[in-house]
């Protein structure tokens, strides 16, 4: 069924005339006190603010300055998760940090999302992988969240399936707030540009069903780890 079908559907059901997006009237309000959230505030100081918020939930934030420090950081980040196999996105701002080569030259297998490959494979190698590497579209410093948008080549099971997610974000793509970041979803929704799934993420997955006992990596990686790209 087409959206314009179910969105009849709905109303009909509703019992009233379906409501158009012409119909709607946008508040405005006398005073903004978010827009004051950004005063006197650089890129640092979001970087800063974001890195807090995300370790204060369990997250590992390091903010990189150049490419010999990236390898470093990912050499630990190898180390500590004992990694064998790396799954890793099909983006080419991963592709620029050649880390496809960085792996090879550790003896590390790497898997990349392509749609390409068969999917039942593709799906076993990555749930085979120790580490899932991706590359944020957003990250908002008042939260800590980071933006993950699923695309061809960018599989929402590399953020999922391996123990510990990598992701890599610029730190020119940290916004203060969600106001910035819902403003670009929105532009995205006029251009028909907006993909089917968009994931927050705002520490490793944490559940306490049972017994109210906080348990880390149940339903996805038990270790975030961000790098802010500062070079």
């Amino acid at each position: 069924m087409e959206q314009p079908q179910f969105l009849d559907q709905v109303a009909a059901r509703l019992g009233r005339p379906r409501r158009h997006a012409s119909q709607i009237v946008k508040l405005n309000y006398r005073t903004n006190p978010w827009d004051s959230y950004c005063e006197g505030k650089t890129a640092d100081d979001f970087c800063r603010i974001f890195q807090e918020a995300l370790t204060s939930q369990s997250a590992k934030v390091i903010v990189v300055t150049d490419r010999n420090q990236m390898y470093e950081e990912l050499q630990t980040v190898l180390e500590k998760g004992a990694v064998k196999r790396v799954a890793i996105w099909d983006d080419p701002r991963l592709n620029d940090l050649q880390l496809e080569s960085f792996f090879a030259e550790q003896g590390i297998a790497c898997t990349r999302w392509s749609g390409e490959n068969d999917q039942r494979q593709l799906t076993m190698q990555v749930e085979a992988s120790q580490l899932g590497i991706t590359w944020a579209d957003a990250a908002c410093a008042e939260t800590g969240t980071i933006v993950l948008q699923n695309r061809a080549g960018k599989g929402r099971l590399v953020s999922l399936l391996p123990q510990t997610h990598l992701v890599f974000v610029k730190k020119e793509q940290i916004h203060a707030r969600w106001s910035g970041i819902m403003q670009e979803m929105h532009r995205m929704t006029e251009t028909n540009t907006l993909p089917s799934y968009t994931n927050f993420i705002s520490g490793p997955t944490t559940s306490a069903d049972i017994a109210l006992e906080i348990v880390k990596g149940v339903h996805g990686p038990k270790h975030l780890v961000v790098m802010v790209v500062d070079f």
